[in-house]
């Protein structure tokens, strides 16, 4: 039974919650592992869209844990440590749109579970670092390469350089998070959100996130080539068919995600 991760299914949606309040819900190694198992069965699940999030009113995630801080004897031990337990590659690689509810502490290790997600959603109270310069290192699990495809390669290089706190309504000015509501409100605006995308098309939203991602990487006429052909592939399936006849019918569509 997983003791650092909770996982949750409530319909088309599910919730994983980092659950080590009483430590800012650190990344330990066990943490690490337990989430990596619990994206590994939302992968393998039905589910329509994905929120994470922290327990406690502290933190959505302090950072690693300090009390295994360690040196590691050789350049190859550090690539193996890192790997095994970065899991930001395996929840942005997930096919259905995932959501970040952060709130308090969203330091480190935090911010870079964040930012695989599709979208963040800050509370009031929420407050953001890179703190790892200070600490004899520089930020790992993709926050290097994804910040600064996220708000830009001058904000993000302030963010990693100085180890600057900022608080929710910078986060959202410099486009770090989608938007900032009361902490109370966190949650339920979330799942009011994952709700929302878990009724259109599974298939669309999953080819639109290709494309995105895909787009990113390319130059512009081989993405767009890219988002031709994809979108010629959803003009033959089932759920496009559905959504025409319910246009018709002036009724909801019921799409099975094929």
């Amino acid at each position: 039974m997983a003791e650092c991760v909770e996982l949750i299914y409530d319909g088309g949606i599910a919730e994983i919650w980092l659950n080590r309040p009483k430590v800012l819900n650190a990344l330990s190694r066990q943490l690490m592992d337990e989430l990596n198992e619990a994206v590994a069965d939302v992968t393998r699940s039905n589910a329509r869209a994905l929120i994470l999030a922290g327990c406690g009113e502290r933190a959505f995630c302090a950072g690693a844990d300090i009390k295994e801080f360690r040196p590691i004897a050789t350049t190859v031990d550090a690539r193996a440590h890192h790997y095994r337990r970065d899991v930001c590659s395996a929840i942005q690689s997930l096919s259905m749109p995932t959501i970040a509810a952060v709130h308090g502490y969203t330091f480190g290790g935090g911010m870079a579970l964040a930012l695989p997600c599709d979208m963040r959603i800050a509370s009031d109270d929420a407050l953001f670092a890179l703190p790892e310069t200070a600490l004899g290192t520089f930020p790992g699990m993709g926050v290097t390469v994804r910040l600064p495809q996220l708000i830009g390669r001058s904000e993000a290089m302030r963010l990693i350089f100085t180890g600057e706190r900022i608080d929710a309504a910078e986060a959202l000015r410099m486009g770090l998070v989608t938007s900032v509501v009361p902490r109370q409100a966190l949650i339920d605006e979330a799942r009011r959100w994952a709700l929302r995308i878990s009724e259109n098309a599974p298939l669309g939203i999953a080819y639109a996130r290709e494309s995105i991602a895909r787009g990113e990487r390319m130059p512009l006429a081989e993405a767009l080539k890219v988002e031709t052909d994809l979108n010629m592939f959803m003009d033959t399936t089932d759920d496009y068919a559905e959504a025409a006849r319910a246009f018709v019918e002036k009724r909801k569509p019921r799409f099975m995600g094929a």
